[in-house]
Formats: C-alpha cells, sequence, structure tokens
C-alpha cells in the first residue's frame, strides 16, 4: 500500500489501539437488532423484516443504501468512502463484506438436495454476516470520526431478493467488484474437528456445482440395441460411474488444509505435510487411518464428485419404462470446467445415455497469501488458542456476490463456532444460529476488527 500523509508505520501502533479499543456492545446490540427481525418470522416474510430494519438503523445513522441488480437478484449497498485514499482512481481498493439473505426453495437446480432447515440455516447465516457488515461499517465511521485514516473503501453488499430486475435503466451490483480488491462472505460448514483436533476452517475457495440429467430411452428411432430397456440402461450407467474411481485432483486450497493440520498434528499430519499427497496410493493408505467423517472430507477435497439425487421412469403403452432420467449432483474442484467433466462423464456412462447440464456455477479459489487471510487467521488464533484456523476449499455452495466472481479473492468463516464447543453445537443444530448469542459475539469481535485493520493497514 502507498503511504499515506501522516501514516506510514508509525501509524500502526495508534490503529492498533485504536481497533481494539472499539466499543463492542452497542454494537452487539446492533447485530442481535438484525437476527430478532430475522428470527421473528419465516422465509420471505423474515428477510423483508429484516432488511427493512437494516435500511432504518444504518440511515439514522446517516448511512443510507443504494439498490441495484445482478443475476436476477436485488441488492442494498452500502459504501464508507476511506478518510485518506491510499491508491490512485481506478485501482481495486474496497473492502467488499458479501451477504446473501435469499430465502429460497427447498429445493432449486443449483442446491437440488435442499430442506426447508438447511436454506433456514443458509438465510441465518446471512444474515449474521449482514449484521456483522453493517456494524462493521459503523464502526469504522466511528473510528474515523474520532480522527483515525483509512486507506481502503468499506462496501457492505446485502443479497435478498430472486425476481426480474424492475424496468428501465438500473444499477448493475456486479459492478461494485471493479474496485474491490478482496471480499468477505458468509462461508457456511459445519466442520470443527479432523482426525480428533479442534479446527476452524477459514474457507478461500468454493467447488463448482454441476446438475445433469441422465437420460436413458427406447421410442421410435431412438434406444440401446437388443432387449435392453431404459431402466436396466440406466442401471447399468449408474453401476459403471459407482465402481469407477476418479482421479485424485489436489488442489491448493486442500493442500493448504491438510498442511496447516500437519503443523499442529503429529502422525497423520507429518505424513501428509512429508507426502504432499502426491499420488493415490498415498491418498487412499492415508484415508484408511482417518474415520468415516473425514475420511469422505478428505475424499470431497480431493477429488470431484457426483451423487445421484433422483430416478424417474416414464412408462410407455406396455406398461414398460420408454425414458429413464437421473439427476446427478456434481461437485468440482476449482479449475475443472463443466465442458471437461461432462466428456469424463460421457466416457464412464457410454453413449446410451444422454447428459444434460440443467445448472452450473464454476469453483473459486483465492490467493493462499495476502493480508486478509494472514490477518484473519491470527485473529481466529488469538480468539480460540486451542484450535487451529486453517485455509481450505469449501464445498458446499453459497451463492453471496463473492463468491461468483472468479476475479476477485474471497474469504470467509463460521464464526459462532468461536464459543464454546456447547454453544457451537447448539447454534450448528439450530435453524437460527443467531439464538444462541454467546456463539456470535466472539465471531462479532474478530471480524470485526479484522476488516477494520484491513482499511487501516492492508
Amino acid at each position: 500500500m502507498a503511504e499515506r500523509p501522516g501514516g506510514g508505520e508509525g501509524q500502526r501502533p495508534e490503529a492498533a489501539i485504536a481497533v481494539d479499543g472499539l466499543s463492542m456492545e452497542p454494537l452487539h446490540e446492533a447485530i442481535e437488532a438484525t437476527l430478532s427481525d430475522l428470527d421473528a418470522q419465516d422465509g420471505d416474510a423474515a428477510v423483508l423484516a429484516t432488511i427493512a430494519g437494516l435500511q432504518e438503523r444504518m440511515a439514522t445513522r446517516g448511512l443510507p443504501a443504494s439498490e441495484a441488480w445482478a443475476d436476477g437478484r436485488r441488492h442494498l449497498l452500502w459504501r464508507l468512502a476511506a478518510s485518506q485514499p491510499a491508491f490512485a482512481p481506478g485501482h481495486r481498493q474496497a473492502v467488499l463484506i458479501s451477504a446473501c439473505l435469499v430465502a429460497g426453495p427447498p429445493t432449486s437446480p443449483i442446491t437440488p438436495t435442499g430442506h426447508a432447515a438447511e436454506h433456514a440455516q443458509a438465510v441465518a447465516r446471512g444474515g449474521l454476516l449482514a449484521g456483522y457488515g453493517a456494524a462493521t461499517l459503523v464502526a469504522v465511521d466511528q473510528l474515523i470520526a474520532g480522527g483515525l485514516s483509512t486507506g481502503r473503501d468499506l462496501v457492505l453488499s446485502v443479497e435478498h431478493r430472486s425476481e426480474p430486475a424492475p424496468t428501465g435503466e438500473v444499477a448493475d451490483a456486479n459492478a461494485v467488484l471493479e474496485d474491490c480488491a478482496l471480499v468477505l462472505a458468509e462461508s457456511g460448514g459445519s466442520i470443527n474437528r479432523f482426525d480428533g483436533l479442534p479446527i476452524m476452517p477459514v474457507p478461500v475457495a468454493q467447488k463448482g456445482v454441476v446438475v445433469l440429467r441422465l437420460l436413458a430411452r427406447r421410442d421410435e428411432g431412438h434406444g440401446p440395441s437388443g432387449d435392453s430397456w431404459p431402466a436396466e440402461t440406466m442401471a447399468r450407467a449408474l453401476a459403471r460411474l459407482a465402481d469407477t474411481a476418479l482421479p485424485l485432483r489436489p488442489t491448493e486450497s486442500a493442500r493448504a488444509f491438510l498442511r496447516g493440520i500437519a503443523e499442529r498434528h503429529g502422525g497423520l499430519g507429518r505424513g501428509l505435510a512429508a507426502r504432499g499427497l502426491l499420488g493415490a496410493a498415498t491418498h487412499a493408505g492415508i484415508a484408511r487411518r482417518l474415520g468415516e467423517v473425514d475420511r469422505a472430507l478428505v475424499h470431497a477435497l480431493l477429488h470431484d464428485t457426483a451423487v445421484v439425487r433422483g430416478i424417474e421412469a416414464v412408462p410407455g403403452p406396455s406398461g414398460r419404462p420408454q425414458r429413464c432420467e437421473a439427476t446427478l449432483d456434481c461437485r468440482l474442484v476449482p479449475g475443472r470446467s463443466t465442458a471437461e467433466w461432462v466428456a469424463d462423464l460421457q466416457a464412464i456412462v457410454g453413449g446410451e445415455i444422454e447428459i444434460t447440464v440443467l445448472a452450473q456455477q464454476d469453483g473459486v479459489e483465492a490467493p493462499l497469501h495476502g493480508p486478509m487471510l494472514q490477518m484473519l487467521c491470527e485473529a481466529l488464533q488469538v480468539a480460540d488458542p486451542s484450535a487451529i484456523a486453517v485455509p481450505t476449499l469449501q464445498i458446499e455452495t453459497r451463492d453471496a456476490l463473492g463468491w461468483r466472481q472468479r476475479q476477485v479473492p474471497c474469504y470467509g468463516f463460521a464464526p459462532w463456532k468461536l464459543a464454546s464447543s456447547d454453544h457451537a453445537a447448539d447454534a450448528s443444530r439450530r435453524s437460527r444460529p443467531a439464538t444462541a448469542r454467546p456463539a456470535w459475539i466472539a465471531g462479532a469481535e474478530v471480524f470485526m476488527k479484522t476488516a477494520a485493520r484491513l482499511l487501516i493497514e492492508g
């Protein structure tokens, strides 16, 4: 970062003192008000009440929102300008907090296995991050009013409705990313232990999602040769897929997760670090030493995966099925294209199966080096010295604006897991994690102080 007038290294102790001295309780109350709005109702009504409350509370503090649209979704945007910009115009310099409050249906093309409780949890996590983001804007505004200089802008984006944009000229929410240097987003996830070691995963990447329709049919001019019917053809194809060992595809984020654990963990950890997961045989030997849950996690981190989510047979006049369809939920490691995956899958299931892409979302991976990741891991480690903060690859899909942008580094964490294990477990079970107050207070302090340091020092 370019040196700011009156800033530089000499200002850092003052900045650290100011950030650490933030009065947190009023900010906790603001977050709790947001979460109470979300918890008061269900579905769209809860989201609309939460958004209205956010707008009102922020406007009374002199921080009004603007409105924009992206990918058919409405966003509210708040922007707090740097008091002493450290970069020339046109240079990426803003920090974006990207929250998602879209109360989607129990099933959607990208999340075909979703359930109402899972969607309620996702909305609750988005509401928590929206509350964190709003409190962070207020906190930084207070620091600036107190004379502390910031070199980066701070932007909060709350994505909250799926519907067509209004007619006429509308602002593009994606345009806000043009000058963003990095993004903080809700990471979701439920991992808090690996091979017995308490961990705090910090997602730096997200797997891609591809939903496919597999079709076998037998009607005039189509169908397999001989006496095979579509259901039998589909059964053979899915059996071949289940029996195929997909190749090992270790990404930098997956390696970072396993190596981070190796720094604090003997035995298994040393083996992972020494061999670096260089071959499938090494991975297989390591995986056999893990429990079922940890073994499944390692497999998902290091491989593309495909899970059958539904099979439907359509009978013809004779009562025998003339068409058989299967839906596959596929998760691809970052860097894998849908076209590559479909070609590989076609070779596995055979030419008798027609493959159609129903939905897709590319995977993303942020740099593993830089101030954001370092500051966030340091802050998390201080908040809970008994656990290890470690970068990881997010397996579940998240729809926050930042995760969808390959060109902007995006990081996240599951903040309510910083409290005691009892509170964390309670929070993860509920459809409204906000109800376990001690479980999000520690996360709020880590989040706000880390974001403030990035604006001042980063």
